[in-house]
């Protein structure tokens, strides 16, 4: 007999939009735990509802206040923030099931808006192309935050924990051999502020619902529900959230809402096992916990460990945690929500497990006392970063910037302004983890982002900067012109021409608010580019004059109000962004100007000249301080974040920090046996990058000199070395090609991933750290994903 169960029907429907476990209940109306679904808590899921009993990552958490009760070994789950997804604005108004055609609403006193003609007096009317569909209406948009799954980590922490949870919930009157009482370990959800729900099941394709009165929380059928046909089940409408508990006996309304109140889960992603017939009863055997396995029948065989319970339990999960049960001999299988959205990017199939049996997706077993098995992750991320190129979506274009109402075909994407080019390569690399090598497992063949037009080819990038806000990637060919990519529709967005002949771009660099890009050329002029006004292909708003040679460095002060250009003709100029006029002049130098930078308070800027790096004032260009000591040439300078202190690398192979008030030098880092090339504060100022010509990365004290990590895992020359955004990782860009990956707490390498052809003098990042974008002497500018190599590390 078919289950017309409201929650079960919302469930089946919204299940395949990818979003997560579509909750019927997303509010919480016990006085026991008001507090929305977070990253972490362990639970149930019954009947169309969470219900919350521990979280493993905030010990503090409002949740853990309240209970006050852990499972047995209880250890936190410790992962890296980075994974952790924030979006705003994910979804905006309404979520169809594909059963629904169209949907129209009317309100007393003419039409409105959905959720509106929920809450007053008016109908909807809603056309579907089965039996069964679904609508869900948000008041205001959700927020999504998720960390993306599969993910190793998560799943190696849910298979060591998942049984004493087991254990607990027993302990508190729970009957594990129920589906509906299987733990989940939450990964992500979607919260809103107010929501309107819709189920529709039985005979009819179209229902009218009529609302004589405000909806309350539940509207079942009555005189004001209608459909075409005759059916035994009528539409059901619920609203939320509820009033607060000491409220319940008032007349059913929406509670009042502040827009900002997102604390209604109608989403939730999640992690669970699934264990094959009789391994529970094996490990008691052995010892390793009581067993809840349910007896053997007449015939001696294994019965299932949960018995089926239809009318509380239904997940889609299940399809895939059956699968990889059947097809392999693992004691337990693995799963998470996001596992068929990475197998599907283009939507669920009609059958997942129709699916699952004919694609026949690669799964991963590990053995040991209990051998487990998931479906292989490194197969879905590479499965999902190559097909989004053959796959069509009408997401071709960066909807911030222009518009376009062409989709454009599979076969090209389209650029901020309008204009249909070819989409970046998918290239082909390789991913080397640390835990591989290790286990003397194969490297693993790794798609990735290429940024590259044919004419460019066998070039190399001259240089390149990504944006302050992460949309754009500017770089400079060998054919004198910039290109800068959008990170975001990941096509070509705007060509920069300059007018004058001749001009081989050798610096780039943007101002903090990413409007405005600062270049210099072989023509020995500089050009600022106003990036927030442009369409098509874009000229300079102001082209800078007055230099004798080629200008190889440029800097934009953190203001945006400064410009600086350094010289082969051993001159530095300082130029008014707003008006292209330079005010100040810095001559007599006794070489190659070979770095500027301001300070980030605006107040001075440092240029290098040979083996001496000078201070000076932003304002005048008087020269303020003299930093002598080096015995060799500069090879790289940075300031630290409060500009007090400025740290140099040079070929005399030491790395020196120096007082930028007085010149004081106050530590020397003698760590390498090579030129020092590149230099860097950590976030904090409080210690020092070095990356070297001897293979070396170095991190010390920024205060006292003393080194804490020498990393040197499959040497290379380093060309350049970072740290993420957040400081949590370093990463090195090499002469052999590679990008190197690690740990800054701990120095365990994470990763090499290999693509660049050529040496990598470049590397950068998108705000959050989650991009690693780097170019070579190969001719590319390539984007690896960090979130996808942590997921597999």
């Amino acid at each position: 007999m078919t289950d017309h169960s409201p929650w079960k029907v919302y469930a089946e429907q919204l299940a395949p939009k990818n979003y997560g476990f579509p909750v019927y209940y997303p509010e919480h109306p016990s006085q026991e735990y008001q507090s929305p679904a977070q990253i972490g808590d362990v639970g149930i899921i019954r009947e169309g509802k969470f219900k919350p009993f521990f979280n493993v990552i905030d010990e503090d958490s409002p949740l853990n206040k309240r209970r006050k009760r852990f499972p047995p070994k209880f250890e936190p789950l410790v992962y890296d923030e980075i994974l952790v997804d924030h979006e705003y604005n994910f979804l905006q108004s309404t979520v169809f099931s594909r059963t629904v055609i169209s949907v129209e609403a009317s309100v007393s006193g003419g039409t409105g808006d959905i959720f509106t003609g929920l809450g007053v007096k008016g109908s909807l009317k809603i056309t579907t192309t089965k039996d069964k569909a679904a609508c869900l209406f948000l008041k205001d948009p959700a927020i999504r935050d998720y960390v993306p799954q599969p993910c190793l980590p998560f799943y190696k922490y849910l298979e060591t924990h998942e049984r004493h949870w087991k254990e607990f919930f027993r302990a508190i009157g729970l009957d594990c051999k129920q589906p509906a009482h299987n733990p989940v370990l939450v990964t992500g959800s979607v919260k809103t502020s107010s929501w309107g729900i819709v189920v529709m099941s039985g005979e009819s394709e179209e229902h009218q619902i009529s609302f004589d009165a405000p909806i309350g929380h539940v509207a079942t059928a009555g005189a004001g529900i209608g459909y075409k046909k005759e059916t035994s089940h009528a539409p059901t409408v619920r609203m939320g959230p509820l009033p607060p508990p000491n409220a319940l006996n008032i007349p059913q309304e929406v509670k009042p809402r502040s827009s900002n109140e997102y604390d209604q889960t109608i989403f939730l992603k999640y992690i669970k096992i699934k264990y094959r017939w009789g391994i529970l009863k094996r490990l008691e055997a052995a010892g390793s916990e009581r067993s809840e396995d349910p007896a053997e029948d007449e015939s001696g065989s294994p019965q299932p460990e949960m018995e089926s319970n239809e009318s509380s339990s239904y997940d889609p999960l299940d399809d895939v945690l059956d699968y990889i049960l059947q097809h392999s001999d693992a004691d337990m299988a693995i799963a998470s929500t996001d596992d068929i959205g990475e197998l599907c990017p283009g939507g669920w199939p009609e059958d997942v497990r129709m699916f699952l049996d004919s694609s026949r997706p690669t799964i991963t077993q590990v053995g040991g006392e209990v051998k487990r098995a998931y479906l292989c992750i490194e197969d879905m991320i590479i499965k999902r970063n190559t097909s989004r190129y053959t796959y069509h979506t009408p997401m071709d274009i960066d909807p911030d910037y222009g518009s376009n109402s062409s989709q454009g075909s599979p076969s090209t994407r389209t650029t901020d302004h309008g204009k249909s080019v070819a989409p970046p390569s998918i290239a082909s690399g390789t991913l080397i983890l640390a835990r591989k090598l290790r286990d003397l497992i194969p490297d693993l063949d790794w798609p990735h982002r290429m940024f590259l037009e044919h004419r460019t080819e066998g070039g190399s990038v001259i240089c390149m900067a990504v944006s302050p806000d992460g949309r754009y990637v500017a770089s400079s060919f060998e054919d004198r012109t910039i290109r800068l990519w959008s990170l975001k529709s990941e096509a070509l967005a705007y060509k920069l021409l300059n007018d004058e002949e001749g001009d081989m771009i050798f610096s780039l660099a943007w101002s903090q608010d990413s409007t405005k890009l600062i270049s210099g050329s072989n023509d020995a002029n500089g050009a600022i580019w106003d990036i927030s006004s442009a369409e098509n292909d874009v000229t300079p708003m102001h082209v800078l004059k007055g230099h004798a040679s080629d200008v190889q460095t440029v800097a934009i002060s953190p203001d945006g109000t400064k410009a600086a250009t350094g010289s082969v003709d051993a001159s530095v100029k300082l130029w008014n962004v707003d008006n292209g006029i330079n005010y100040a002049t810095l001559d007599d130098f006794t070489g190659v100007i070979s770095c500027v930078d301001f300070s980030p308070d605006n107040m001075r800027f440092a240029l290098s000249v040979d083996s001496t790096v000078w201070i000076c004032s932003a304002e005048t260009g008087e020269r303020l301080v003299e930093l002598q000591g080096h015995d060799g040439l500069i090879c790289a300078f940075s300031f630290a974040s409060n500009g007090a202190r400025v740290v140099t690398g040079s070929e005399d192979h030491t790395a020196r920090v120096w007082e930028v008030e007085t010149g004081n030098e106050l530590v020397t880092i003698r760590e390498h046996s090579g030129p020092v090339w590149s230099v860097a504060f950590s976030p904090d100022d409080n210690e020092i990058l070095t990356g070297s010509y001897d293979s070396l990365v170095s991190v010390c004290d920024s205060l006292t000199g003393t080194n804490r990590l020498l990393l040197r895992d499959r040497p290379s020359i380093v060309n350049i070395a970072l740290y993420t955004p957040g400081g949590d990782y370093i990463v090195a860009g090499c002469q052999d090609g590679a990008v190197k990956i690690w740990r800054n707490d701990t120095g365990k390498f994470i990763a090499e991933i290999q693509g660049h052809k050529d040496k990598v003098k470049n590397v950068g990042f998108t705000p959050k750290g989650n991009k690693i974008v780097t170019s070579g002497d190969d001719g590319t500018v390539r984007v690896w994903d960090l979130i996808d190599i942590l997921r597999v590390a």
